[in-house]
């Protein structure tokens, strides 16, 4: 009868939801202990769990306001109060935002969302500054959209929501919102006695941030993955490589959780709204799996980054059972490669160093001769450089911005000869050359650049300015 009655008012409160503009949450119940809460509008997802204990809430959504409608909509949903802790899966806004709406609970999460938390508060000020100019702006933006649409679309309905839930925020932000950093923190593993139900906690190591874990419920089948794959990508997020990533780490992780058989069920994300099955983590794991595979293969035989990047970007080649997982067709083969580019790129990263760096600053200080001599010497096996026609391309460009213009070139032809068939290093080579007043070299890079890319307008465009006719 309890799981009858908690079903019933998760409906109706979803339903209310779904006819007002102005609430921004939906329900999803998975049995009577579990409820899936998710923005109306967006893609942020939070889990609610009815233990024993009390409550559990994994992340907190964006905002105060939002996580104290979260909670209101929980509780009337379990017909019962009392939260006993609130699990955050990374330090972002999306799992963190809402903390200060559950003074009453312990606020859990890895040892490095608790550190960058409080270094969030030591700057909190321009930071809500920024983060509330940003959602004014999107609130901005969507009322120019909505000047444009009928007013009964489904096209206006969404953006009023999304303008709403904005605008509500961006309020938050203005009005005495604070950092609260988790309380409960570990490093690699904590498990939570919940009374009848265990959650499992496990550091994924760095992806989207340092301190990215994934929650596994096993008496409810359930595994929350937080941030880890943002709903617009198929890898981990992360951009900063200097820091590094943890690629193995990924994968120990999610063979753990899948281990043995081990019952999951209901896969979740933190910014996806689609529920993933077992299956659909399996292939995520086979996916990173193959993507270590490669590098690894990439390292033994002792090719470059270039090479790499440019057999996994033949996706359907190399990751030929991505077109069966039936993805968003907005994200498209493009954001695939993008991933995996990163995620390659990065860990190439972590053991070398860029040659294209190291040259650009022997040229800026000791000139082109010194760097032809660095380059001869330049160790490409682990440990040592490695070369990327994109960071030579913008490498050129700053030397040229800085007037540099002899030691753009010179990089320029580095870069050449280092990839011959580079149509975008021919044209940026032409570009060097017609700074430096060059007419003849000039013309024959664009000349060489548009062989090699006959639909390279720009190089067609300089040539005319240039006087050249064939």
């Amino acid at each position: 009868m309890r799981m009858i009655s908690t079903l019933m008012v998760a409906l109706l409160l979803s339903a209310a939801v779904q006819g007002s503009e102005e609430l921004p949450l939906q329900v999803r119940p998975i049995g009577d202990r579990l409820l899936v809460i998710s923005a109306l509008t967006g893609n942020s997802t939070a889990v609610a769990i009815n233990s024993e204990k009390g409550i559990v809430m994994i992340d907190a959504f964006w905002s105060p306001s939002i996580a104290r409608e979260a909670r209101a909509t929980i509780e009337a949903s379990f017909g019962r109060s009392g939260f006993v802790y609130v699990i955050n899966t990374g330090p972002g806004l999306l799992s963190t935002g809402g903390n200060e709406a559950f003074s009453d609970a312990t606020l859990v999460g890895h040892q490095a969302v608790r550190e960058e938390l409080i270094e969030r508060a030591d700057g909190l000020s321009p930071l809500l500054r920024d983060r509330r100019q940003e959602f004014e702006e999107r609130v901005a933006r969507a009322r120019q959209r909505l000047a444009t649409l009928d007013p009964r679309s489904d096209d206006a309905v969404e953006t009023r929501r999304w303008m709403h839930l904005c605008e509500r925020i961006a309020n938050d932000f203005a009005t005495g919102y604070r950092v609260t950093p988790p309380e409960l923190t570990f490093s690699e593993h904590l498990t939570l006695d919940l009374g009848d139900l265990t959650a499992h906690l496990i550091h994924v190591g760095r992806a989207a941030s340092g301190g990215d874990i994934v929650v596994h419920v096993p008496e409810l089948s359930v595994v929350m993955l937080g941030d880890l794959f943002h709903y617009h990508h198929v890898l981990p997020l992360e951009d900063r490589p200097a820091t590094g990533i943890e690629v193995p780490r990924w994968i120990e992780v999610l063979d753990g959780v899948l281990a043995g058989g081990a019952a999951v069920t209901h896969v979740i994300r933190a910014n996806g709204k689609r529920i993933w099955s077992r299956h659909d983590l399996e292939e995520r794991r086979r996916f990173i799996g193959d993507l270590w595979a490669e590098i690894e293969s990439a390292e033994r035989a002792g090719d470059g980054l270039q090479a790499l990047l440019a057999r996994l970007s033949r996706v359907e080649e190399t990751f030929p059972y991505i077109a069966a997982w039936g993805l968003d067709p907005t994200i498209g083969t493009e954001i695939v490669r993008a991933d995996i580019r990163r995620t390659a790129s990065i860990v190439w990263r972590m053991t070398r160093q860029s040659a294209a760096y190291e040259l650009e600053e022997v040229l800026r200080t000791s000139g082109i001769d010194a760097a032809l001599a660095r380059l001869g010497e330049l160790p490409t096996t682990r440990g040592g450089y490695y070369f990327l026609e994109d960071e030579f391309n913008g490498a050129g460009y700053r030397l040229l911005g800085e007037g540099k213009v002899a030691e753009a070139i010179g990089l320029f032809r580095i870069a050449v000869e280092r990839f011959p068939q580079s149509w975008n290093l021919h044209d940026s080579l032409g570009e060097g050359y017609m700074t430096a007043g060059e007419r003849e070299r000039a013309i024959e890079s664009y000349q060489r650049s548009l062989e090699l890319n006959p639909e390279n307008e720009n190089g067609r465009r300089m040539l005319e300015q240039l006087g050249y006719e064939e």
